[in-house]
């Protein structure tokens, strides 16, 4: 099955924008903390079909009824807290050397197109990945353009 991908000319450019932005940050000094920030933004994908916009968020630990999925002021919402792992079946004392998994509160904010509906949202969790559709006008294109 051959896949085919463009750049989205619609809301979600704005996203893009996010995005560089985070992979610009893990060029500095803070790609590499002891402890995460008030709010971490876990990596995300983002797919448009003729019928739906599908959301994929990277966010492995979590229990599924903890995602908090809001839309509101055309934009999408996700939002939750994730613990710090911990050892497996130990009590006593350990040494960090390296952290690099995010913990704590967390969002993605995203610009939703003119043709997303946002009384249809589904979101489902599953190994490790948030997969959260958002439909679109049937009329729409398939462009995302407004």
């Amino acid at each position: 099955m051959e896949t085919t991908s463009r750049v989205l000319t619609s809301g979600f450019d704005d996203l893009a924008d996010h995005v560089w932005t985070m992979i610009s940050d893990t060029r500095g000094g803070a790609y590499f903390r002891s402890h995460a920030p008030d709010v971490w933004h876990p990596p995300l994908n983002v797919y448009e079909t003729p019928t739906r916009y599908y959301v994929c968020v990277e966010i492995a630990g979590m229990d599924a009824r903890a995602f908090d999925i809001q839309a509101a002021n055309g934009a999408l919402y996700i939002r939750g807290s994730r613990q710090r792992p911990t050892i497996p079946d130990h009590d006593g004392e350990v040494s960090v050397h390296i952290m690099e998994i995010d913990s704590g509160r967390f969002q993605c904010k995203l610009p939703l197109p003119p043709d997303a509906h946002t009384d249809g949202i589904e979101a489902t969790y599953r190994n490790g990945f948030l997969w959260v559709l958002v439909p679109r006008d049937a009329d729409s294109g398939g462009t995302g353009a407004p």
